[in-house]
């Protein structure tokens, strides 16, 4: 099945001129055998570590300010209780390739930032001590999608087979939106 190609886009893409354009690839970090983002060129030995990190465009001229915090999100880990009905969902909904898959993960790339589904029974180690809630717990987030035309993408996501939880609406803020879940339990909303 084909993506949903010009009427989902990253996020990002309007202001893709004034970001730093670094490509996140995923990477077998930490030797813990599982996938994770980096940025190319952030790393323990990277020329940017050297050279005291990145010089902020807003800093009198002549003086470095080293940057604590990345460009952006590198990576969203999603617990799931099982692996194939989500990976299923978001190579024939949101139409992208498993960039890697094992027993436990699947990994999709959606744009700059890795969206890592891993099975929940997996998930503890990357959190602990806390605690890996189950979907009777609630929602607690909801990740958005800008779309050139969110009725356009509702009657694709209803070809796909997706049911909406509400929208297409028109919010008080300003931006018209419609969200659906993810096998997994997670809320995602498109928005234009």
């Amino acid at each position: 099945m084909a993506p949903l190609g010009g009427v989902l886009r990253h996020a990002r893409a309007r202001e893709s001129q004034r970001l730093d354009r670094r490509a996140l690839v995923p990477k077998r970090v930490h030797g813990d055998g599982r996938w994770h983002a980096q940025a190319a060129g952030q790393g323990r030995d990277s020329p940017r570590d050297r050279q005291g990190g990145r010089r902020h465009r807003n800093t009198p001229a002549g003086r470095a300010a080293a940057s604590s915090w990345p460009a952006g999100i590198g990576a969203i880990t999603l617990f799931v209780e099982d692996i194939d009905s989500p990976k299923r969902f978001y190579r024939e909904v949101f139409g992208l390739p498993v960039v890697f898959a094992d027993d436990d993960s699947a990994v999709f790339s959606f744009g700059n930032t890795i969206v890592n589904l891993l099975k929940a029974k997996a998930a503890g180690e990357l959190i602990e001590p806390a605690a890996v809630a189950g979907r009777e717990a609630g929602t607690r987030a909801q990740f958005t999608i800008e779309v050139d035309d969110v009725d356009a993408t509702c009657v694709e996501l209803a070809k796909r087979g997706v049911e909406l939880l509400n929208g297409p609406m028109d919010r008080p803020w300003g931006i018209r939106t419609a969200s659906f879940r993810d096998p997994g339990g997670h809320i995602w909303e498109i928005a234009r």
